[in-house]
């Protein structure tokens, strides 16, 4: 990854294991960096971007939350979809649309056609406020003064023909690559709200805990476990055979994942991939962005392929 972040997470704790921003720099050579147009400065790992079809966990969370789908419900993607005056394609407009598809398949799928169709029946101020819930527009607090708050629109903002952008990632929404793993954190949790944890411990010179592990910090239920288990459902559809296919380690390791291709105006989209593994009991959250990379299922899912190899290849050590 030239220009991206990488955040691997404890799936259970919430511990950032590993987090990486490229380009990086060298600390006794900032001058050097100052004028460089490639931004090495930055912590691209918590710096906001558009999210892409990544936002569409939300959707899925909030329809399912508030019974408005269910995944073996069947829709109609005819390739494209109408808000307004504004026309949406999916990504099977050339070739018809995917016609009739369930709900998880659109999910595994990344159906641009049917999270919109999801987007009208929530209307503005569900999604909104269910971003909000699942953590996006506020810091995750993990401790770095550098760390974005992403961007939820208000409900002022948006308007009905904002929906069709809003429901597939694009638009005015942003997110940051440590916010989407604590979404995943909340999927892979049951639905109990947890933050990422940076500092495990601090302690004094005599030994002494000066604050709670992470392990102690109270959490909250915000969505039901049932929810959770069939967002997790489709994720794994998504792996084995939707967009993310290009994610599966090859040590027969099940995973689920989300793959996001985010359209930024007058440039190469971003490449994204947010997924977990073992699918069964999680035990890491990877998160991959690649800036201006591309296709999410062809450049960040096989990114995150290889750091689940080394992971588990460095484990059976």
């Amino acid at each position: 990854v030239n220009n991206g972040a990488i955040i691997v997470m404890g799936a259970t704790t919430g511990e950032i294991l590993a987090m990486a921003s490229r380009p990086n720099y060298k600390q006794y050579l900032l001058k050097e960096y100052f004028d460089q147009k490639n931004a090495p400065l930055i912590n691209r790992a918590v710096e906001s971007y558009t999210p892409g079809s990544i936002f569409k966990i939300i959707i899925l969370a909030a329809a399912l939350e508030e019974e408005l789908a269910q995944l073996d419900e069947i829709f109609y993607c005819s390739g494209f979809e109408r808000v307004g005056n504004n026309s949406f394609k999916c990504s099977s407009y050339e070739n018809g649309g995917h016609k009739e598809v369930t709900l998880k398949d659109a999910l595994a799928f990344s159906c641009n056609s049917v999270f919109i169709q999801l987007g009208l029946k929530l209307g503005k101020d569900k999604i909104l406020d269910y971003a909000k819930l699942l953590g996006l527009g506020e810091k995750t607090s993990i401790g770095l003064p550098e760390e974005k708050r992403g961007n939820i629109p208000t409900e002022k903002e948006v308007y009905f023909q904002d929906i069709g952008n809003l429901s597939i990632g694009q638009g005015a929404i942003g997110l940051t690559p440590i916010q989407a793993a604590q979404i995943f954190l909340i999927i892979t949790n049951n639905g109990e709200f947890k933050k990422p944890v940076l500092l495990k411990e601090v302690i004094d010179q005599k030994g002494n805990c000066l604050s709670m592990g992470s392990a102690k910090i109270k959490t909250e239920s915000i969505i039901s476990a049932e929810t959770t288990k069939k967002i997790r459902e489709a994720l794994e559809a998504a792996a084995e055979y939707g967009t993310a296919r290009k994610a599966n380690p090859q040590m027969g390791c099940y995973i689920g994942g989300k793959t996001g291709t985010a359209e930024i105006e007058n440039n190469t989209p971003h490449a994204w991939f947010v997924g977990y593994c073992p699918a069964k009991e999680p035990e890491f959250i990877v998160t991959v962005f690649v800036e201006q990379g591309g296709s999410g299922s062809t450049i960040a899912a096989p990114i995150f392929k290889e750091i689940i190899e080394r992971i588990y290849n460095f484990k059976g050590k």
